[in-house]
């Protein structure tokens, strides 16, 4: 007969911890994702089949963003608070209007 050799388990607590490290940095991508949500940008996503089209409009828009904010028509302040220039919302605003208008001709004409 065999002996029973019992192991004790070894017990290992991990610990992760996560920092954002550019809490500026943070507050200008929240604020890029915020003005995409309120201007319509999100609701593209229903009438764009492909995810990688969908992100690359994303990545776009938030481009234009960022150059905005170098020339100072779209400020965030250290509370979060977006101003933006109105010609530029309603530019914005317009672009998504028009992608959306060709988004759904062109599944129009499709079927």
């Amino acid at each position: 007969m065999a002996d029973i050799i019992d192991f004790e388990a070894k017990k290992k607590e991990l610990n992760v911890e996560v920092e954002f490290g550019d809490e500026g940095q943070r507050l200008l991508e929240a604020g890029i994702v915020s003005l995409w949500e309120v201007i319509g940008g999100s609701s593209l996503r229903k009438h764009i089949d492909d995810d990688l089209t969908y992100l690359f409009l994303f990545l776009q828009f938030s481009g234009v963003c960022f150059e905005s904010m170098e020339e100072e028509s779209i400020v965030i302040d250290e509370d979060g608070n977006m101003g933006i220039i109105t010609d530029l919302r309603e530019a914005l605003e317009d672009a998504i209007k028009d992608i959306k208008t060709e988004l759904k001709s062109s599944t129009n004409g499709a079927d």
